[in-house]
């Protein structure tokens, strides 16, 4: 698995942790999950978020 470096602000990282709790959930797995599900080809993608300014980036 490929490592992943987030930044977000922390009311979305609450807002994320309280979704995981609810799912019984890590937070990390929670995470990737959503990734997984929103990004189309995990391959050399870059995509920004302007609504949550989340950056992420998949190598």
């Amino acid at each position: 698995m490929h490592q992943i470096s987030l930044r977000m602000p922390v009311s979305l990282f609450r807002e994320l942790a309280r979704q995981a709790a609810e799912r019984g959930l890590p937070v990390a797995a929670y995470v990737r999950s959503q990734l997984a599900h929103s990004i189309k080809s995990p391959v050399n993608i870059h995509k920004t978020n302007k609504e949550t300014n989340v950056s992420t980036e998949v190598v």
